[in-house]
């Protein structure tokens, strides 16, 4: 089987990527299948991709920065195992799949604005995340930050109280231990009082709120 052939089998959305990925500058397309399949990738640049599908950088060692702007939905294990990704840009995927970034130990700072669901273990031992931002109502599925050991601020934008279907979503992290905080906005769609609201929400009472406006340092206001 061929490097086309073979990448093609592990995920057909990626065919999309042959030829407009920056991943190794002045690549054709053989060597960047050959990055990607080899795992000496260290840059992913897609300007057309929509769809990242399961496994596509699975254990990308090499991996460093990532650039999707169009993908909408970020497949299950797609990113886990690269301990050297520092930067995602991903900003209309709305869906984050199981263990999507389980173990990328070098993400420090994330942004997904336009997400509404993480799954179970979406970024489970994100060790050096501090800061977790996200621009919409989000439904925060079981251990999706569980031994983010540093993660003290997360910020959540959206409108209306996020669902958080387990506290384990928190596990070993400095929000669960009382040291961190969830930041939310001041006043909700409904004109309710947004940290009054969370606190009394399913599953949020064991956690510390601020309001996103009252610490623009932190939160970018």
């Amino acid at each position: 089987m061929t490097n086309a052939e073979r990448l093609q089998a592990n995920n057909a959305d990626l065919q999309e990527l042959i030829g407009i990925a920056e991943a190794l500058p002045d690549a054709d397309s053989s060597e960047v299948a050959d990055s990607i399949l080899d795992k000496t990738i260290k840059k992913f640049v897609s300007k057309k991709l929509t769809n990242l599908g399961i496994y596509v950088l699975y254990d990308c060692k090499a991996l460093e920065t990532v650039s999707i702007p169009e993908v909408t939905s970020i497949g299950g294990y797609a990113f886990r195992g690269c301990t050297a990704l520092t930067s995602i840009n991903a900003p209309k995927a709305t869906g984050l799949y199981i263990q999507a970034f389980y173990g990328c130990s070098k993400l420090s700072e994330i942004n997904f604005p336009a997400c509404t669901r993480t799954v179970s273990s979406c970024f489970y031992g994100c060790s050096q995340m501090k800061k977790a931002d996200f621009g919409t109502a989000l439904t925060i599925a079981s251990q999706t930050f569980a031994y983010c050991s540093v993660l003290d601020t997360l910020i959540l934008r959206g409108s209306s109280v996020s669902t958080l279907e387990n506290v384990s979503a928190l596990t070993s992290t400095p929000i669960s231990s009382g040291t961190g905080y969830i930041y939310v906005p001041k006043t909700l769609a409904d004109g309710s009082d947004g940290v009054a609201a969370y606190q009394a929400a399913t599953n949020w009472s064991n956690f510390q709120f601020r309001a996103i406006e009252d610490y623009p340092d932190i939160t970018g206001g």
